[in-house]
């Protein structure tokens, strides 16, 4: 059910604005997830230089100033809609479809212009889901099937994850293991140029636009369809220090002043996947390495390509 807020009720909401934030909080409304605000009502929040944090039953909201400020430039039609909704099987193009099976958590989060969908914006929005996951990892798929794998904080105890977006996307909520490798998804979409590149089966590479060659390739298990990576290469490329321990067969990984260890063979929670051994080489999941080092990995299953993005 869409809500349409009407140019009083926001100037009272922005007169009542503490810490510079204007809060509309409608989870009293249990099928309130759409809310449509006027422009006018957005241009004034925009010009004051305010938050605006927007409470509604599947999520939240959160935009910095920048972003209120964006919106209200986009603007067309005379309102600025926000829609958070589950999408489950429904809303889905067959390219998003092909990458989702077993039990997710899917939502729709779109912001619109009028009737106008806003695939970008300035600024920070933040978006809080309620998830009963644990260790949730959260990605953005796009309509073409593009997945991205998104920084995300969980807080156990609130069943919450908070994620920022960089425009309007299906959001998929679920663990690493789950992802399905489709066979037919698109190429990657338009992104920074990555910090590395991979292919699998192939031992040249490229770091930084320059071409590199490694003594082994990235791999696709056949078991699981996890996609393994060369532990020692690319951490040493973001400057990490990696030292193999023979004895209990485990290598350590120093890295921005934190110690990860990684124990071949060992069956990993959360999706992280099994460390291996292959032609000498530690191999753990691209799940597994993301998360300990802290950057984003981004899967072509079309041209079985591996791009590595850092965090900023």
């Amino acid at each position: 059910m869409r809500l349409e807020l009407p140019s009083e009720r926001i100037h009272a909401l922005v007169s009542e604005a503490e810490d510079n934030t204007v809060l509309i909080d409608l989870r009293g409304i249990p099928d309130a997830n759409e809310v449509s605000i006027p422009l006018e009502a957005i241009q004034v929040m925009g010009y004051a230089e305010l938050y605006m944090y927007l409470h509604l039953p599947d999520g939240s909201v959160w935009l910095d100033a920048d972003a209120v400020q964006s919106l209200a430039g986009q603007a067309n039609g005379g309102t600025i809609t926000l829609s958070i909704e589950p999408a489950g099987d429904m809303g889905l193009t067959d390219e998003q479809g092909a990458f989702i099976y077993g039990e997710y958590y899917v939502h729709n989060v779109v912001i619109y212009a009028g009737d106008d969908r806003l695939d970008d914006w300035d600024g920070l929005v933040t978006i809080t889901l309620p998830t009963d996951v644990e260790d949730p990892t959260v990605w953005l798929l796009d309509e073409d099937g593009t997945l991205v794998e998104l920084s995300a904080i969980h807080d156990a105890e609130e069943q919450t994850v908070t994620f920022a977006i960089p425009g309007s996307a299906a959001v998929i909520i679920g663990q690493c293991a789950g992802i399905h490798l489709s066979d037919t998804g698109p190429p990657l979409q338009q992104m920074p140029a990555p910090f590395m590149q991979l292919e699998i089966g192939q031992q040249e590479y490229i770091q930084e636009g320059v071409a590199q060659f490694n003594d082994v390739a990235p791999f696709v298990d056949a078991d699981d369809a996890t996609v393994m990576v060369p532990l020692r290469m690319i951490a040493e490329a973001l400057g990490a220090e990696v030292e193999w321990h023979r004895a209990t067969r485990s290598v350590t990984v120093d890295f921005q002043g934190e110690t990860f260890v990684v124990e071949i063979g060992q069956e990993l929670p959360d999706g992280l996947g099994t460390s291996v051994i292959q032609n000498g080489r530690t191999f753990v999941s691209t799940c597994h390495i993301s998360t300990m080092l802290g950057i984003t990995i981004i899967w072509d299953s079309v041209n079985q390509s591996i791009a590595i993005h850092q965090l900023m």
